[in-house]
């Protein structure tokens, strides 16, 4: 799995979450990450996809922890 900029951009444009840490390169280096990172629904929804997992009436709950960052450009296994 890997997201680009581009990809963390769209997700922000689609989901009107607009979280300068998300999108803002400017502010996202003033923090601990020290660089944008993609939206944790947006890694999640990337994971699953990757997985294969197939919900034929779809997921009823989904229980994520978040344990880092997903940065754009990066390569990631499920």
């Amino acid at each position: 799995m890997r997201f680009s900029q581009a990809d963390i951009q769209r997700f922000a444009e689609w989901t009107s979450d607009r979280n300068p840490l998300h999108v803002d390169a400017d502010v996202a280096r003033r923090t601990h990450f020290g660089e944008p990172i993609a939206h944790g629904v947006l890694s999640a929804l990337g994971a699953l996809a990757q997985g294969g997992l197939v919900f034929p009436e779809g997921p009823l709950a989904l229980d994520i922890e978040f344990k880092g960052a997903v940065r754009p450009g990066v390569d990631y296994t499920i």
